[in-house]
């Protein structure tokens, strides 16, 4: 039997070339400045590819019960961000706050905890086989300070897809 060459070739249409996921680490953060919750990377085999990243976890926040603000806070506001390669993709912004899934614990409402399941979809053209970095972080705004911002149950998925989804192949004849 002869040997064949292998050689890398064009795949056209919805064609899964490669998956990458991370169960992401948990991050209390207090500071209000934008804070790295955890980041994956994927090197495209294909540069018309598309990366279709998907993420979803728990954000929650938690209030400070000290003085001077007694746990209350005006205006206070968590955003995720989803950047790759530094450029943020896809922003949510009240991912969590202290007016929504407001359970309390122990007496007279102190140690409240509240928080969202979060979600985020997102398809991105690289246009190149450099490796991508995609990485999620967390801010907190709010008018006061203090309280803590909960990120757990944190999943972050990257699929490669085979270009030929978006720009067809030979005769606009699509894979089925």
């Amino acid at each position: 039997m002869a040997l064949t060459k292998l050689t890398k070739h064009i795949v056209y249409g919805a064609t899964i070339v490669q998956c990458r996921y991370k169960d992401l680490d948990n991050l209390d953060a207090s500071a209000t400045s934008v804070t790295t919750w955890d980041a994956i990377t994927l090197t495209p085999q294909y540069s018309d590819s598309i990366l279709e990243v998907r993420f979803s976890g728990l954000m929650k926040y938690r209030t400070d019960t000290s003085a001077p603000n007694n746990g209350q806070y005006e205006g206070s506001q968590i955003s995720l961000f989803m950047d790759i390669n530094g450029t943020t993709e896809y922003v949510l912004n009240d991912a969590a706050n202290t007016t929504t899934f407001d359970y309390s614990y122990g007496q007279g409402g102190a140690n409240r905890l509240e928080g969202k399941s979060v979600n985020m979809f997102h398809r991105h053209l690289p246009g190149s086989t450099n490796q991508q970095t995609i990485t999620m972080q967390v801010s907190r705004a709010n008018s006061n300070g203090g309280g803590n911002t909960e990120c757990r149950s944190g999943f972050l998925m990257a699929k490669e897809i085979a270009g030929g989804i978006l720009t067809g192949t030979p005769g606009n004849a699509f894979v089925n």
